[in-house]
Order: C-alpha cells, then sequence, then structure tokens
C-alpha cells in the first residue's frame, strides 16, 4: 500500500498510459544526417500549439529556441482557390474533411523575399523536383526491383545533364548529409520544423494542426497547404544543388540567434518549393526521414550501375567489368572508406582502377566495423 501512493501520480496529473513522453535532444548518431524527428514532436507544435496565438511554440521540443514568426520571415496574407491533391504510396489520401476546404493565403515571392538566402540557380544544376518525382514513385511501390529501377533511372538523368549533381543526389536520396564521422546534424526539431511551415505557407497552427490529424505526417500537411495555394509569382526552380547546400549550412549554424537563422533558411526552402511533391519531401528531409525505403546500399548500388551504363555509353575502357562486379568491387572500397564521393567521383572519372587507388586505406578515415567483405567462416 506505501508503495503504490509512493508510485501513484501527483494530484491533478493525467494517468501513465496518456502521458505524453519526455523528449531529450540527443546529439548527432553519427548517421550523417543526424538524428530522425521524433512524430510526437510534430505532433506537439500541431495539436499543442493550435491557439489563438497561431505561432504554434511549445517547450516540448527541447531542442528549438523560442522564436517569434516575425523572425522566420512572414508572409503577406490573401485569397486562393481550392484544389484537390493526390498522395502516392504510403502517402494515400484521406477522406476530405471539414478542415480541408480552409483557404490558406496566396504567397508572393520575389527575387528579395528571403534576405540573406542566396537564391537557386537551375543553370547547370539538377532541379529537386527531378529528385522529389523519383522519390513518389519510390513510396507508390514496394517492389525491390522497381526501386532499382527508378533510382538508376533518375541517376542516368544526372549523369546526363550535371554529373557534379550525383552525389548530393545520393546522400538526399539516403536521409544523409556527409560520411559517418563528420556528425552532421541538422540541429532542428519538431517546433523548429513546424514553425518554417507556418512562416513559409502563412497557414496558422491551428490549420496545420487540423491537417496534422487527418495525415498525420508532416510532409503530407505541406503537401497539402501547397495543393490549396496559387502563388502569385514563380519562384525559380530549387535545384539538387542549392537544397543540399542549404542543408549543410544548417548544419554548421551556431551561436546567439542560430535557430531563427535555422528556421528562415528551412522556410526558403519550402517557400521555393512549386509543387506538392517538392515540399512533402523537402519537409520530410528536414526530419531526416524521407520514407521512401530505400537504405544507402540500393541507392549507392543504384549510383555505381548508372556510371558503369555511363561510361559504356561513352565508350570507356574495353577491360571495364560488368555492372555486378563493378558494384561488389564498390561496396568493399566502401567498406574500407565509407565516403560517398570518395567511392564514386574516382569511379566517373577513371574506373574502377581510380576508385581503388582513391579508396585505400587513409590514417584518420575510419574504417566500417567487421568484415571488409561476408564471409561465411
Amino acid at each position: 500500500r506505501r508503495w503504490s501512493r509512493a508510485a501513484s501520480p501527483p494530484r491533478g496529473a493525467p494517468p501513465a498510459s496518456v502521458r505524453p513522453p519526455e523528449v531529450k535532444r540527443r546529439r548527432g548518431s553519427g548517421q550523417g544526417a543526424g538524428r530522425v524527428v521524433p512524430s510526437r514532436t510534430l505532433a506537439a507544435f500541431f495539436g499543442q500549439g493550435a491557439g489563438a496565438s497561431g505561432g504554434g511554440r511549445t517547450g516540448d521540443d527541447a531542442g528549438d529556441g523560442q522564436i517569434s514568426l516575425d523572425e522566420a520571415m512572414p508572409s503577406v496574407s490573401g485569397a486562393h482557390p481550392q484544389r484537390g491533391e493526390d498522395r502516392a504510396g504510403g502517402c494515400r489520401s484521406e477522406p476530405s474533411t471539414a478542415t480541408d476546404g480552409a483557404d490558406f493565403p496566396v504567397q508572393r515571392r520575389g527575387p528579395a523575399a528571403d534576405e540573406g538566402a542566396a537564391a537557386p540557380s537551375s543553370r547547370g544544376s539538377m532541379p529537386y523536383s527531378h529528385l522529389s518525382a523519383a522519390f513518389a514513385r519510390l513510396c507508390a511501390t514496394t517492389k525491390r526491383k522497381e526501386k532499382d529501377s527508378i533510382l538508376l533511372e533518375a541517376f542516368e538523368a544526372i549523369l546526363s545533364r550535371c554529373p557534379e549533381d550525383l552525389v548530393p543526389a545520393v546522400y538526399l536520396s539516403s536521409n544523409k548529409l556527409g560520411p559517418p564521422w563528420e556528425d552532421l546534424d541538422l540541429g532542428v526539431g519538431g517546433s523548429a520544423i513546424g514553425s518554417a511551415m507556418t512562416a513559409a505557407t502563412g497557414a496558422s497552427s491551428r490549420e496545420l494542426g487540423a491537417l496534422w490529424k487527418a495525415h498525420g505526417d508532416a510532409g503530407d500537411v505541406a503537401a497539402a497547404v501547397r495543393a490549396r495555394q496559387r502563388l502569385l509569382v514563380k519562384p525559380e526552380a530549387l535545384t539538387v544543388r542549392h537544397v543540399y547546400e542549404t542543408l549543410l549550412s544548417i548544419c554548421t549554424m551556431t551561436g546567439e540567434g542560430c535557430t531563427s537563422r535555422r528556421v528562415g533558411a528551412m522556410a526558403g526552402l519550402i517557400r521555393a518549393a512549386q509543387d506538392p511533391d517538392e515540399m512533402r519531401f523537402l519537409v520530410r528531409t528536414l526530419a531526416c526521414h524521407i520514407r521512401t525505403q530505400a537504405t544507402l546500399t540500393t541507392v549507392k548500388d543504384a549510383a555505381v550501375a548508372a556510371i558503369v551504363r555511363r561510361r559504356a555509353g561513352a565508350r570507356g575502357a574495353p577491360g571495364d567489368p560488368p555492372v555486378r562486379e563493378v558494384q561488389r568491387i564498390a561496396r568493399e572500397c566502401f567498406a574500407a572508406c565509407p565516403d560517398v564521393r570518395r567511392v564514386l567521383e574516382p569511379l566517373l572519372r577513371g574506373g574502377v582502377a581510380a576508385m581503388r587507388e582513391a579508396c585505400a586505406f587513409t590514417v584518420g578515415t575510419p574504417m566500417r566495423p567487421m568484415l571488409a567483405r561476408a564471409e561465411t567462416s
């Protein structure tokens, strides 16, 4: 009896079964893009933050500072017509609710809309819409061979237009930003992502909270908002390189006011998205969970296959091995040097021999754990 009194919650506290879990901020886990933003922190912003203030901030996300929407680039209000929205694969459309007819303001976008942020340029770089369309196709299938084919087509198109964008595309496709030892962490939580969405779309946290209850995914919430908006000034197309470099810059933001600067950078990316798929996967990338079910090994193998086929079409060396053999060698090289850039770029320039030479054991570069090659005994 004495034990049960000590274990009982204080008077007025909710039962343990409904008590929200404690959210603790963790440092980068060494996985390249940092931690996956827990869905409960997003739910805390969209649910508990749907008050009369419209800012929708909560204190549950210990990793985010308190900022105002004025610091996160407020947008201009207006009106727009309603439009439907399709969701791919694991993002199937939900039945229409009363909140689906809510009006969201029209966004004005000009060259000076995002102060301090470099404007994306589509010249000489692959549009991000190409990558987001591939992500939507990946979500629409569960077949592994079909996923391999989708990634292969996407990387072949990137190699034909801008080979320099291949490595950023591989990292973005695998929820990573760099090698594991660099410990790149975006350092954003649910409330920071929610504030960026509010600042970029003009929708209040109450409206976003209603959409969250209908969809349950921050990317789908952003896509639903964009599907009902019409831009007065069409923004310049986002590029793969611009998205990747912006994410890297977010990782390096430190010091006083870094939270507001991170929210501003995220809002700039979200505001520049031109279609719902771009919005959906941008927000999921910020949450480090794009939900395509494509691992780094799958993405890397597809990139290697695209390089081999390109070299064969460009009359590569007569003794170049077939695709499967090159993929096996690339896995061995990646085990000795787990850096996508040091594996793919030499392979593209000089073939297998150059890749082997670039991926030799290097002091200061950690190997992957266990064996460099799987053995049976």
